[in-house]
């Protein structure tokens, strides 16, 4: 089982896009191969074999892929498809360009923006504009992915929520993960009386006076009414 993963470059290096997705491939298991498909890109063909994990380098070079233009990035990875079981590419504009050109010309289904591999045919992807997650298993003799980027990276994942006490934003709390929880812990605090503390998905959220203020929409995660009887002078 081999990999084959699309750079992401400017024909001069390789961005950090191409680094995530040769993370994700890294978990699929195989040997890794990277594509830099371009015009006088020779630096960043060199500068991708130098990324830990990777096995080879192909290096196309032509006019007509200076541009990446999907119809032509697209025609060259599927005639290098037949030799690989997964063919990867970061989730950008022109990685969502190429791909589902390529899954067309595979005649397979592409699974896209996934966000974790649990087995080399079963990903996690967002759903429902990112409010949750949902496993996908492709039998696909080719499987056609992308890679979302903020996603799969350094092997962490990283979330953040948007704190609202008593109906105002106060702060975010984030955390980093590699596959596992994160715990943390609010003290209680306030005038004496009933108090809310509630959690909002905040990765695109604006710390707005308050939820009805905010154009955001958001969705609680989480909801805590507690109660201060005294407070210490």
């Amino acid at each position: 089982m081999a990999v084959l993963v699309l750079a992401e470059h400017d024909n001069v290096s390789i961005r950090k896009a191409t680094l995530n997705t040769v993370a994700a491939a890294q978990e699929i298991g195989g040997e890794i191969h990277v594509l830099v498909a371009g015009h006088n890109a020779g630096a960043a063909a060199k500068q991708a074999a130098q990324i830990a994990g990777v096995a080879k380098v192909l290096h196309a070079d032509a006019a007509h892929l200076g541009e990446f233009l999907a119809e032509n990035m697209a025609a060259l990875v599927v005639a290098l498809a037949k030799g690989y079981s997964h063919l990867l590419a970061p989730a950008t504009s022109t990685g969502k360009d190429v791909m589902p050109r390529v899954a067309a010309l595979l005649d397979v289904q592409q699974v896209s923006d996934i966000v974790a591999v649990e087995s080399a045919d079963t990903f996690v992807r967002p759903i429902y504009a990112g409010s949750a997650l949902a496993t996908v298993k492709s039998a696909d003799r080719i499987k056609v992915i992308t890679v979302r980027i903020t996603g799969l990276g350094s092997s962490a994942f990283t979330s953040t929520a948007a704190i609202r006490y008593d109906n105002k934003y106060t702060g975010f709390v984030t955390a980093t993960t590699t596959h596992g929880t994160a715990e943390f812990q609010f003290r209680a605090a306030g005038p004496v009386g009933d108090h809310t503390i509630e959690l909002y998905g905040a990765s695109h959220a604006t710390p707005y006076l308050n939820i009805e203020q905010s154009p955001v929409a958001a969705v609680g995660t989480y909801r805590a009414t507690f109660r201060v009887t005294s407070v210490r002078s």
